[in-house]
């Protein structure tokens, strides 16, 4: 647990040194709009790749329709997983 937290946590020192020094280059705006930009290429990435994440629905298969659209594999896949946990949740 604390080498995740040194992991996740370690890295803001540095890119808060980093983004200081971009902000007083270009300044303050740019640079938020440039984190932005970032942001939702991230974003924009994760919903291109986002059969190849494996999201597990709850047993209820409540949050289904938020997570996939149903057309894919994984939707399929993660459907047929809440089926069966509910199924045994009910014996």
């Amino acid at each position: 647990m604390s080498l995740s937290m040194v992991a996740f946590v370690g890295i803001f020192p540095f890119t808060s040194y980093a983004l200081g020094g971009i902000a007083s280059v270009v300044g303050t705006e740019a640079t938020f709009v440039g984190c932005g930009v970032v942001c939702l290429a991230a974003s924009l990435i994760a919903i291109r790749w986002r059969r190849a994440i494996w999201i597990p629905a709850s047993a209820a298969g409540a949050d289904q329709d938020l997570l996939h659209d149903g057309r894919d594999e994984v939707a399929g896949a993660v459907k047929d997983a809440a089926l069966r946990e509910a199924a045994r949740s009910d014996r």
